[in-house]
């Protein structure tokens, strides 16, 4: 027991900002240290050494904000914070607090889970340390942030000359744009030594936190060492962890504050192939918009039944002007390689849409040439009115590229498992694409060349998954987010049209493309299972051979291709 108190003294130490986990934090101390022992050690322990048989924590762990220092009110009244402000504040001085671990050049440890906050919700109670936080942390200087960001740098910060470090994080810092300072001020410091990626898998039960354990080491390192695993197989032993699962490796240098996708040798020499043969999608050009919302779909999305009778989500019969309904487009309307919408909503759409933009109907024309839209919407005016951000009380929240979406080519889920991307009506000017839909995509008028059902074998490939499933976030069984921010940025590999090979390439991608939406469209239509069968056996051959003609396009070696199919598989 006496040694087992030394190393508690001399070599733990904690810092929390509530107080109750300061106590609770020191009583199971106080409980591990005695863990094992009898009456009869203690005893022992006692009489031999004269001195009280569970030691004083108040040195060790201390309650404290350990982002906040006394510095604070150098820049603040401290007159001017209540009571309560001050014990929310609670400014911690490390230096004073742990004298002489600082004044040895700091801890040889630093592990921890920090609290995953977001810094808009912190400014709504807690403003001027947000502020303080902001100036004193490269990591939280630019834009929004989370709070672990900031714990990251001052865990580093704490560590002595070969101090190691270890947090449980979220890894969305890896590739977000809110995580670009953090990682700039870790590639800088060449301190990362080891990231355990978990991916989609959780760590902590009720709770959906997408996390990985971060490692720093503050002597520096070459190489970072990468474990993709579940949580499960760490069964509290890294090292059992590392054999067990699949460990890579890649180069420190390589580290910069651009996104860290930490794929290994092998799959970064794939990854960096693929975007060399690429460019961006939006720099085709091309335009991804958002779908619209209308703050009230209760009021605006009406049930279309058998002729022409239309009903209220609460089954009231209203009538609306035909020339003011559109079909809403939501993901559930539009799947891999088709657009097959399914709902049997219309929605009020109060705009005039033209090739330059949108804009509302103005309110007098609305009354006096849709007097039944304008009625009926009237009547609900007080729950338009509850919505905010709105430019006028009868149209939406947020209407988004209304101009875009009638003359889009694709249409992009919010979230996707494979590629599930599908060709946008052709009669887009009937219908409205619903924020939950996801985005659309404009290819044909951006004056690029290349065929949107070009753009649409890409995008629906293998390989080009596989990338967007390496720089996306990942979600609980596999999803990732299909955003602007990385749909946006899948590398399309430009045609050269006056090389005839270049040329050939594009009008046998477009021929399969095209065939492949005629079979999804005739899929629905089989009368038997014989031909279902042969339908769906054509679909799956003609996706090989889209998956084929993408390898090729991309210059990859038949190892490069095996990386990327064992991973689809």
């Amino acid at each position: 027991m006496g040694e087992k108190k030394r190393i508690l003294l001399e070599h733990i130490f904690g810092v929390d900002i509530d107080p109750q986990a300061v106590e609770v934090t020191k009583l199971s101390l106080l409980l591990r240290l005695l863990e094992g022992e009898t009456a009869q050690t203690v005893d022992a322990q006692h009489k031999l050494l004269r001195e009280r048989i569970l030691p004083e924590l108040a040195d060790n762990i201390k309650c404290g904000n350990s982002l906040v220092g006394s510095d604070f009110y150098d820049a603040h009244d401290a007159g001017a914070f209540t009571d309560e402000d001050h014990y929310r504040i609670n400014a911690f001085d490390w230096s004073a607090e742990f004298a002489e671990i600082i004044r040895r050049g700091g801890f040889d440890a630093v592990i921890g889970n920090p609290p995953y906050v977001r810094i808009q919700t912190m400014q709504q109670w807690a403003a001027p340390e947000v502020a303080y936080i902001k100036a004193h942390y490269e990591a939280a200087k630019k834009g929004n942030f989370d709070l672990y960001v900031a714990f990251v740098e001052k865990g580093l910060r704490l560590l002595g000359e070969r101090g190691r470090f270890g947090y449980i994080v979220p890894n969305k810092f890896l590739t977000t744009d809110y995580g670009e300072a953090l990682r700039s001020l870790l590639a800088k410091s060449e301190s990362v030594d080891g990231v355990v990626y978990f991916g989609h898998q959780q760590v902590f039960d009720g709770a959906t936190i997408y996390t990985c354990l971060l490692f720093l080491d503050n002597k520096g390192s070459d190489h970072i060492t990468i474990i993709k695993t579940k949580p499960e197989q760490l069964k509290h032993n890294l090292i059992a962890a590392q054999e067990s699962a699949k460990s890579e490796s890649m180069a420190s240098s390589l580290l910069t504050g651009e996104p860290w996708y930490l794929l290994g040798k092998e799959k970064q020499e794939v990854f960096d192939r693929v975007h060399s043969k690429g460019v961006p999608l939006l720099e085709l050009p091309a335009l991804m918009s958002r779908g619209s919302s209308t703050g009230a779909d209760t009021v605006f999305c009406l049930r279309a039944e058998a002729l022409g009778r239309l009903l209220t989500r609460d089954g009231v019969v209203v009538e609306i002007e035909p020339e003011l309904l559109r079909k809403p487009i939501y993901a559930s309307d539009f799947g891999r390689y088709e657009f097959s919408p399914s709902n049997e909503e219309v929605i009020i759409f109060p705009y005039r849409v033209s090739s330059d933009g949108y804009e509302a109907i103005g309110e007098n024309e609305l009354r006096d040439d849709y007097p039944r839209t304008y009625e009926y919407l009237l009547n609900r005016r007080g729950e338009l009115d509850q919505r905010k951000q709105i430019k006028e009380w009868y149209a939406y929240s947020a209407p988004r590229n209304l101009n875009v979406h009638d003359h889009a080519d694709l249409l992009i889920p919010l979230l996707a498992n494979r590629g599930i991307f599908a060709p946008a009506p052709d009669t887009g000017d009937q219908y409205c694409l619903m924020a939950s839909g996801g985005f659309s995509v404009s290819i044909g008028n951006s004056g690029s060349g290349e065929h949107s059902n070009y753009v649409l074998g890409l995008v629906n490939s293998k390989l080009l998954f596989w990338v967007l499933n390496l720089i996306s976030n990942k979600f609980r069984g596999g999803w990732i987010t299909c955003t602007k921010q990385y749909f946006g940025q899948l590398p399309i590999r430009p045609i050269n049209f006056d090389d005839t090979e270049d040329t050939a390439h594009h009008k046998k991608m477009v021929a399969l493309v095209t065939q492949m939406l005629d079979l999804h469209k005739r899929l629905p239509k089989a009368s038997n299972e014989h031909e279902i069968t042969l339908l769906e056996r054509r679909i799956q051959v003609t996706d090989i051979q889209i998956d084929a003609l993408v390898y090729e396009l991309y210059g990859l070696t038949e190892d490069e291709i095996a990386i990327v199919e064992q991973a689809s598989n």
